[in-house]
């Protein structure tokens, strides 16, 4: 009713647990990049972050995936019906006047691993 959205970091690990999405009205989580990292190459990584990317749909939440190292990741993770995706491979953290520029020369360009 205040006008801001509501995000839960680290879903899934310490302070972020799964009563935090049943009871906060949540916009988005963010999966933890533990369960990330390997989810194109570990069955029970993915099995766990597709069933996280379940639950979060079935509530009408966002899903960021957190610690996208590489294309493949970013695939699985869309294929799985993931939203949104954060990390190296999209760009390393940079100042706030480099982040300027990177966001202005790739608002036309189709993002990486498309």
């Amino acid at each position: 009713n205040m006008g801001f959205l509501l995000s839960i970091d680290d879903f899934g690990t310490g302070h972020a647990s799964i009563t935090y999405i049943r009871d906060l009205p949540a916009h988005e989580v963010k999966i933890d990049g533990s369960f990330v990292g390997d989810v194109a190459r570990n069955p029970r990584s993915a099995a766990v972050v597709r069933a996280m990317i379940a639950m979060a749909r079935d509530l009408g939440v966002q899903v960021v995936a957190e610690c996208i190292e590489d294309a493949e990741t970013a695939a699985v993770l869309r294929a799985m019906g993931c939203h949104a995706g954060q990390g190296y491979f999209f760009s390393p953290p940079m100042p706030a006047d480099e982040f300027t520029a990177f966001v202005r020369s790739r608002l036309h360009a189709p993002p990486p691993g498309a």
